[in-house]
C-alpha cells in the first residue's frame, strides 16, 4: 500500500501564526471553524482533490496569562479532525491545499489523546509537521474516532446578531448537526419513528429541538444552544411538543426531562421540570 493515499497536517499553537500575539490567538478560532480552510505545505507535492487526512496538534506551550487573555482554552495534544482535500496549489517553494472538514473534534470537545496519536502515528506525531499516511493507519483513526465519550462542558453566552432587523440569539448549526448523529438519527420519544432518508446525510431524517426552548437565553448564565440542550425528534413528536394538548406534552416533557437533566446540569443549566413545563404551557397559549 503506497504511503501517500493520506495527508496529515500539525497545528502548532506557538508557530502556526507566527510570533505576534495578534496573529497567534487565532490557532483556536482555525480549529474551531474548519469548515473550508487553506493551508501551507511546504514540500508535499503529492496531493490530489478528494484525498483525506488528519489534523493533530503535538502541543501548546502558550503561556495561561496569554489564554486568559484572549478567553481560549489550551490545546491537549492529539488528532483533532479528519478532512478532505477540496483544492491544492503547488508551488516550488510554497504551496497550500484547501479542506474542507469531515470530524471536528475540536468542535466537539473531544480529542482522540496523546497516547492514542502516538500508538496511531508513532514517530509522526511529534516529530513530522506534515507528510503522509496509509490507509491502514487512517483506519485507525476512525476506529479511534468511535470510542471517544462525548464530554459536555458550560460555554459562554453567545452575542445577539440582527435578523430581519430582530435581535436574536445565534444558533450553532454543528451543535444541532452533532447532537443528531449523537442520537444516531434517531427520534428519543421512540427510536421506531422512522421517517424517509434526507437527501442531505442519507440518514434517517430527524429534526433538532431544544429542550429548553432558545427564546430562554437571557435566563440561563451559559449557552443555551448546546449539545446537551438539543434533542432529536421525528417530525411528529416534534410538532406534539410546540402544538399538542397538555397531557400529551407533559408525557414527552417528562421523559426528556429525565433523560437530559444530569447532561443540563454538566452544562450550567439548572431547570427543574415544573419550571420546564410552565415556559412550554405559556408558548401553547401564545
Amino acid at each position: 500500500m503506497s504511503e501517500n493515499n493520506y495527508l496529515y497536517l500539525m497545528c502548532n499553537p506557538d508557530k502556526w501564526f507566527g510570533e505576534g500575539a495578534e496573529k497567534n490567538y487565532q490557532v483556536n478560532e482555525l480549529l474551531y471553524n474548519l469548515d473550508e480552510t487553506s493551508w501551507g505545505v511546504s514540500h508535499l507535492k503529492n496531493i490530489f482533490i478528494g484525498m483525506q487526512g488528519i489534523i493533530k496538534v503535538s502541543r501548546d506551550d502558550r503561556p495561561l496569562y496569554f489564554l486568559d487573555e484572549y478567553n481560549l482554552k489550551k490545546l491537549e495534544s492529539g488528532i483533532y479532525a479528519t478532512f478532505e482535500v477540496v483544492d491544492f496549489h503547488p508551488d516550488k517553494k510554497d504551496g497550500s491545499v484547501t479542506i474542507k472538514v469531515i470530524e471536528n473534534l475540536f468542535r466537539e470537545d473531544r480529542i482522540i489523546d496523546k497516547e492514542k496519536s502516538k500508538s496511531i502515528l508513532g514517530n509522526k506525531f511529534s516529530s513530522q509537521s506534515q507528510g503522509y499516511i496509509n490507509s491502514d493507519t487512517f483506519k485507525l483513526v476512525y476506529e479511534a474516532l468511535k470510542e471517544i465519550p462525548y464530554k459536555d462542558v458550560p460555554k459562554p453566552i453567545k452575542g445577539l446578531i440582527v435578523e430581519d432587523s430582530k435581535e436574536v440569539y445565534p444558533r450553532d448549526i454543528q451543535e444541532k448537526e452533532n447532537a443528531l448523529k449523537l442520537a444516531n438519527y434517531q427520534c428519543e420519544i421512540d427510536k421506531e419513528h422512522t421517517t424517509f432518508t434526507a437527501r442531505v446525510n442519507n440518514k434517517n431524517y430527524v429534526e433538532g429541538h431544544h429542550l429548553i426552548p432558545i427564546n430562554q437565553y437571557d435566563k440561563f448564565p451559559y449557552d443555551i444552544d448546546v449539545q446537551a440542550n438539543i434533542i432529536s425528534l421525528c417530525p411528529t413528536c416534534h410538532r406534539q411538543l410546540h402544538s399538542g394538548i397538555n397531557t400529551d406534552v407533559d408525557k414527552i416533557l417528562n421523559k426528556l426531562y429525565d433523560s437530559r437533566k444530569e447532561r443540563l446540569m454538566s452544562v450550567g443549566l439548572e431547570i427543574t421540570l415544573d419550571e420546564l413545563q410552565k415556559i412550554y404551557y405559556k408558548e401553547l397559549l401564545e
